[in-house]
């Protein structure tokens, strides 16, 4: 699961192309040296430090990343007042008041924050489906209502035929006045 997150795909590809570098950098100052340029030989073993310590650091970074123990369990509980999460680590608390929006799907519940902040609950979450329903309901209830948007905006459209008007009457004027001369 960890290398799924984290990119393994990505974090291969990019120990490929610094073990590359090193691997050129050190064939070149074999070259250097098997010529008797020792100053070339240590100015390109010097350049494959680099790509050496990156690929040694990126290494190091995904095993310990895979190390990182994702899915902690997770409680909580839904209620008029609002809802709470609690971690191993963290017992978060958040009222109705702080949403800003909420969706209701088939096996997820999703609700957003005014502070941008995003609480996924998925189905698993819940003993039954009816405690699944009776949350989706209970978001819903909740959730302040969107108003509903404007599928025209008349001001812009009146603009757009004055606009219209007034260069159709500037062309035609234009039209006459170039024509009688």
């Amino acid at each position: 699961m960890a290398a799924a997150a984290f990119g393994r795909g990505i974090t291969r590809q990019a120990n490929g192309c610094f073990a590359l570098g090193a691997l050129v950098f050190i064939a070149l100052a074999v070259i250097q040296a098997a010529q008797k340029n020792t100053s070339g030989a240590w100015e390109w073993a010097a350049l494959a430090i680099l790509p050496t310590l990156l690929f040694f650091w990126n290494f190091r970074a995904v095993r310990k990343a895979r190390k990182l123990t994702i899915a902690a369990p997770i409680s909580g509980a839904l209620s008029s007042e609002g809802f709470q999460m609690d971690t191993a680590n963290i017992q978060s608390r958040f009222g109705w008041d702080m949403l800003a929006a909420s969706h209701c799907g088939p096996d997820l519940i999703l609700i957003l924050g005014k502070a941008n902040q995003l609480f996924v609950f998925p189905r698993i979450f819940f003993l039954s489906d009816d405690d699944f329903r009776n949350a989706c309901e209970l978001v819903r209830s909740v959730t302040p209502e969107k108003p509903k948007p404007k599928l025209v905006n008349w001001s812009s459209v009146l603009r757009l035929l004055l606009f219209m008007l007034v260069t159709m009457i500037v062309l035609i004027v234009w039209y006459l006045w170039s024509h009688t001369t």
